[in-house]
Order: C-alpha cells, then sequence, then structure tokens
C-alpha cells in the first residue's frame, strides 16, 4: 500500500500537466527567412496573434524567440503586430529551426524544416519562342511544398518574371514557349527565388513557416 500512494501521486500530476498544456490558448505563428546567396545574408521574422471574438490580437511569447539557437529581437509595431526578427550572414543551414516559449519556464517548442538551396542551375547559352527552355538544377528537384520564381531583366532593365510549380520530375524542368514569349530580346540577366510553404501544428500553435532563397545571377541570351 505504502508504494500505490507515491505512483497514484505521480499519475495525478501527469494528469494535471496533460490537462493544463491542452488547456493552452489555440494561436497561430508566422515564420519567415529570406536568404541571399550574394552575400550570404539571412534574415528572419516571427509573429503571434490570437483570435479575441474575431478580432486577432499581437500576442508576446515571454519566454523568447529564437532562429537556429539566437534569440530573436523584438519589436511592437502596434496593437495587431509585435514582431520579432533576426538578421546575420553565413551558409544556407542544412536544417531551418525557429523556436519559442510562452512563458519562461516552459519548454522551447521548435518548428523546423528542410530546403535544399538553388547554389547551381544552367539554362541554355540562347533560348528562344521555338521550344521550351530547359533548366537544370544540380542541387536537387522540387518538392510538392516548393515553387520556383525565375527573375529576368532584359537590356532595358525590363523584369519580367517565369513560375514553375513543384513536385518536379527529376532535375530538369521545361520553360513553356508562352511564357518565354513575355521576355525581352537580347541578353537577360537571371536570378532563382526558391519558394517553401509548410504548415506545421505543434502544442496549440497553428504555424505557417515561409522560406525564400535568392541565387546568384546567371545571364542567357533570348532570341
Amino acid at each position: 500500500m505504502k508504494y500505490c500512494l507515491p505512483l497514484l501521486c505521480l499519475l495525478l500530476l501527469q494528469a494535471c500537466a496533460s490537462e493544463v498544456q491542452n488547456n493552452k490558448e489555440p494561436l497561430t505563428a508566422n515564420f519567415y527567412m529570406r536568404y541571399l546567396a550574394d552575400g550570404q545574408e539571412y534574415k528572419a521574422e516571427a509573429t503571434f496573434l490570437k483570435n479575441t471574438d474575431g478580432t486577432q490580437e499581437a500576442v508576446e511569447m515571454k519566454g523568447g524567440v529564437s532562429f537556429q539557437g539566437s534569440a530573436m529581437g523584438k519589436r511592437v509595431l502596434s496593437d495587431q503586430i509585435i514582431r520579432y526578427q533576426y538578421e546575420n550572414s553565413g551558409t544556407f543551414p542544412e536544417k531551418i529551426t525557429f523556436a519559442c516559449k510562452r512563458e519562461s519556464a516552459e519548454p522551447w517548442i521548435n518548428f523546423e524544416l528542410k530546403m535544399i538551396p538553388v547554389r547551381r542551375f544552367n539554362l541554355p547559352d540562347t533560348i528562344g519562342t521555338a521550344n521550351p527552355a530547359p533548366l537544370i538544377l544540380p542541387d536537387g528537384p522540387l518538392t510538392a511544398e516548393e515553387e520556383l520564381v525565375l527573375i529576368f531583366s532584359d537590356p532595358q532593365n525590363k523584369a519580367q518574371s517565369i513560375t514553375l510549380a513543384g513536385p518536379s520530375e527529376g532535375n530538369s524542368i521545361l520553360l513553356p514557349v508562352n511564357q518565354i514569349t513575355k521576355l525581352g530580346k537580347g541578353i537577360n540577366t537571371i536570378y532563382l527565388v526558391k519558394k517553401q510553404r509548410q504548415k506545421i501544428n505543434k502544442e496549440g500553435i497553428d504555424a505557417t513557416v515561409e522560406l525564400e532563397y535568392y541565387s546568384q545571377t546567371a545571364a542567357t541570351f533570348v532570341e
């Protein structure tokens, strides 16, 4: 009997902890990271909201918010927006991790995901409207959560974009002729923006995580 009482107390404590966890106020979170290959610069942002009588209100994470293990600074922009920000430079991380704590005494809640960067890409030296143009992505194909935006700038500095949605079959994607016709003739500079968007729900926080990778520039001739 003397062993039953401590066991019963332990079970009650676990039940209470689970009930407190389940009763946490539901929140929505938005995490965003932008990486510029030129300069190896990245910027991360996070915001948290709660729904009060149909109105979105900003939420402060009193235990803090971090990106890659580093604390994010807090900026109070209005009653509706508290933004956490972090900027730094370095190589693109293999794993991207945002984390937050509602209260200081609570454990960190981690939101993790991966994206293959566009370190290299290949287009033909000359592209035209006669045939689709193959874009080669040696680093890997697009996943279902990703899209690729190609930004072309012609000799008159007029920009046009072509968007390719994932998933892609293999590392080669064809640029449609009807999209190539939008481009200005002559030598075009080009860079790629790879985007990934995922939904993650953890411990009462419904999070949307968005990543953007801006590649280095290249050139192609449009005839």
